[in-house]
């Protein structure tokens, strides 16, 4: 059984490059083999919006759009509305209490416009499986997706980190 892993360790293992699970001195990365993330003890509550569920959040929408390209007809995915960022739990924190409290901070710029590209790249990810250019979703899943996705995963741990201090 690994070491427990505390919330400000899981958020820092998230700005680090993906490595093994373990790396032999007790490291842990943020992802594990099979792309979950691993749990964390603590609160990560600021500013009216958990962090952490933020994050796993976002981070699961890669198994509904696989889902989706495999045909997986409980894979409900409409393309226009996932192009939108401000419907989900994040978007209306960025727009709302975030932006209040952290509207000053370029790193708060840097998390909306990562996360409006997240949203932008994930419903061309969802029109394309529609559309029947499955091998175009597959390359935005495995590319532009996948940073867009890494990136508001850096920006909300980075966020996070920032204003704990």
């Amino acid at each position: 059984m690994p070491p427990a892993l505390y919330i400000l360790d899981w958020f820092k293992s998230l700005l680090q490059p993906a490595r093994p699970r373990d790396d032999g001195a007790g490291g842990v990365s943020a992802a594990s083999d099979d792309g979950a993330l691993p749990d964390a003890e603590g609160s990560a509550e600021l500013a009216g919006l958990d962090f952490q569920a933020a994050i796993r959040v976002h981070h699961d929408w890669k198994l509904r759009l696989e889902a989706l390209l495999a045909g997986d007809e409980r894979a409900s995915v409409d393309p226009v509305d996932t192009c939108r960022d401000d419907l989900c739990v994040l978007g209306r924190w960025i727009y709302g209490q975030g932006r209040r409290e952290f509207g000053h901070l370029p790193q708060f710029e840097e998390l909306r416009i990562s996360h409006a590209d997240f949203h932008l790249v994930a419903g061309e990810v969802a029109h394309g499986v529609r559309s029947g250019r499955d091998e175009h979703a597959r390359a935005l899943l495995a590319g532009d997706y996948q940073r867009n996705s890494q990136r508001v995963q850096s920006h909300l741990a980075q966020l996070f980190l920032d204003q704990q201090h």
